[in-house]
């Protein structure tokens, strides 16, 4: 009896050691999620933003959503150093430090975050 015992102890120990596998989904996620405020009232604004991401060669238009509240998403599944740019009639263009997206065994990591155009 002690020999099952210890063949038991042993398959368990060699199957905690084994690594496991990491199942990953199909979602698409965006790499960068922005909310755009008015710096002088504190409010979302609407979607007449040019909102572009630079990373190098590459740019995109970030896409509109009109989530409550209001977002602008894009690098779908795609990392990166990104600059921000957003250029709105009224405001001064406001351009980002640069903003590392990164990627794990699935996806990438998504960066949130807000910023204030100033009113020209």
């Amino acid at each position: 009896m002690k020999k099952v015992g210890y063949i038991l102890f042993a398959i368990i120990l060699l199957a905690c050691k084994v690594p496991k596998k990491k199942v990953c989904n199909e979602e698409a996620r965006a790499g960068l999620t922005v909310f755009v405020k008015d710096e002088k009232t504190n409010l979302f604004i609407s979607d007449t933003i040019l909102l572009e991401a630079i990373d190098g060669n590459y740019s995109e238009q970030l896409q509109f959503f009109s989530g409550n509240p209001i977002s602008y998403v894009g690098a779908w599944e795609r990392p990166g150093s990104y600059i921000l740019k957003a250029n709105k009639t009224g405001y001064k263009t406001y351009t980002s430090d640069i903003i590392l997206v990164e990627k794990d065994d699935c996806h990438v990591l998504s960066k949130t975050f807000t910023i204030a155009l100033l009113s020209n």
